[in-house]
């Protein structure tokens, strides 16, 4: 009589389902056959097939990553909320990346939806309330569908695009809470280096205390947090009940970051970092990393995830062993994490992917 059985193979949950005895010729409850293999506690895939979406690896049936989506014209930046998954599209080759897009995908199963189509320079995506907000580094006036937006909207359940700055503000960078959006704003003849916030409404930008030119940007409750790239390559704090901005740690060049009520969280360079919050106390390395490029950075109840490019791969928010994720990836880049999941974007590949945790 079968048993079900699982356990764990390195950092992969090993499912075992209704394993017969496990010789050449047993059945599974799907039809198909178990291959031979030596252990009878194996779910066997000798065969090169498992059920239930698991994939066969060293002859053992084991979790991995499902596609949510394919054939996505190299997609970047990633958000999730309760519903649905958003991505970016930065477009094709052959239109010369005018035709962009902005998608999502519910979380309960179905087809991919656009919701915003033209787009083009696309750079970081946020959803919050019934929105999703978008921002566009525009070198030099833009062109397509949504040509006069720097910050755009949309309901997430579909309707017009609401352009909530010009085009001018060349943004790149974006976080979003109740009182507005913000973002950095790159230099341009008509706009200076800056850290800006508009309502969710939009009206009149607000030009905030900033050191200039930023890149990532983040957002608690207390303040806003930003990245730069060049000069010191700091990460900087500005409180938002008022003051001036505060530089937590130079010399990072962090492409993303992530914030929660513990830390705010980053990977740059050789290893992925934690200022702690509230109250600071110096930068910690949770983990060393072999030189890469850091596209994204999420963190939920007790890790903290990155791409670094081939794969992704998570730390505990404490320090601690870093555990591969996910490999072999063509170019793994934005991610978001959930309550259950991971969620990242394969720009090579043009897939979207998930991840059970």
């Amino acid at each position: 009589m079968g048993r079900r059985v699982s356990f764990r193979l390195g950092a992969a949950l090993v499912l075992v389902v209704s394993v017969a005895g496990c010789g050449a010729g047993a059945d599974r409850s799907d039809g198909s056959i178990y291959g031979e293999c030596g252990f009878v506690t194996e779910p066997c895939c000798f065969d090169g097939r498992c059920h239930g979406g698991l994939l066969c690896e060293n002859r053992v049936c084991v979790r991995g990553p499902s596609h949510l989506a394919r054939e996505q014209s190299f997609p970047t930046a990633i958000a999730v909320d309760e519903t649905n998954v958003y991505w970016m599209n930065q477009g094709t080759v052959a239109a010369d990346f005018t035709d962009g897009s902005i998608m999502k995908r519910p979380l309960a199963g179905g087809s991919p939806i656009t919701l915003a189509s033209g787009q083009s320079q696309l750079e970081a995506i946020a959803v919050y309330a019934g929105r999703v907000y978008w921002s566009r580094y525009t070198r030099g006036e833009p062109t397509g569908v949504g040509a006069d937006c720097g910050i755009c909207t949309v309901p997430i359940d579909g309707g017009d695009v609401n352009p909530l700055v010009s085009w001018e503000y060349s943004a790149v960078g974006l976080a979003v809470d109740a009182t507005g959006v913000y973002w950095a704003s790159h230099l341009t003849p008509a706009m200076p280096a800056a850290i800006m916030k508009i309502g969710l409404e939009g009206g009149t930008p607000i030009t905030l205390p900033s050191t200039g030119e930023g890149y990532a940007v983040a957002l608690d409750a207390s303040a806003v947090y930003w990245s730069s790239l060049w000069g010191s390559a700091a990460i900087t704090m500005l409180p938002l009940a008022g003051g001036a901005p505060v530089q937590l740690a130079v010399g990072q060049g962090a492409k993303a970051m992530a914030v929660d009520a513990t830390g705010l969280y980053w990977a740059a360079g050789d290893a992925v970092r934690r200022w702690p919050l509230p109250g600071g106390g110096g930068v910690e390395t949770l983990a060393d990393l072999s030189p890469s490029s850091h596209h994204g950075v999420a963190v939920d109840t007790h890790d903290v995830y990155w791409t670094d490019g081939l794969g992704v791969a998570r730390v505990p928010k404490t320090g601690g062993a870093a555990t591969v994720v996910a490999s072999n990836q063509g170019l793994a880049w934005g991610i978001a994490v959930d309550a259950t999941s991971v969620y990242w974007t394969d720009n090579t590949a043009g897939t979207v992917m998930k991840l059970d945790k």
